[in-house]
């Protein structure tokens, strides 16, 4: 959910308590400040394009599903993920399909999580 506008310019302008954001493969901690709304929830206030900005972004999935390819199998576009269900990724490479299988059914969210995050990150997909 994100936070109204009201509670972004609140932030703004109140958001003087500094604070500290560790990132999970990432190089921290992150220098924030911090503020909470009416509800409880902590607001974080970080430059747009800042080093924590750039540690929440998630890494190219699509270098990832290159090197499970291989060489033999690299498609002239980039590949596009059309689904995830339990059992792994279906990918569209070009006009054909590939299914990337997990090492294990999935079984809830956190699961999911837990499975894509070497994919995903950054610091992991090496």
């Amino acid at each position: 959910m994100q936070p109204s506008p009201a509670e972004v310019a609140r932030t703004i302008a109140a958001g003087h308590l500094p604070a500290s954001a560790y990132v999970a493969c990432s190089p921290g901690p992150f220098p924030v400040r911090h503020v909470t709304d009416h509800v409880g929830r902590i607001l974080l206030l970080s430059p747009e394009r800042g080093a924590l900005s750039a540690a929440l972004r998630p890494a190219d999935g699509a270098a990832y599903v290159r090197r499970r390819l291989g060489p033999a199998a690299q498609p002239a576009q980039e590949p596009r993920v059309v689904r995830v269900d339990r059992s792994g990724l279906l990918v569209r490479l070009d006009d054909r399909v590939a299914r990337l299988a997990f090492s294990r059914p999935v079984t809830d969210r956190q699961d999911l999580a837990n499975l894509l995050h070497p994919a995903l990150c950054h610091r992991c997909a090496g």
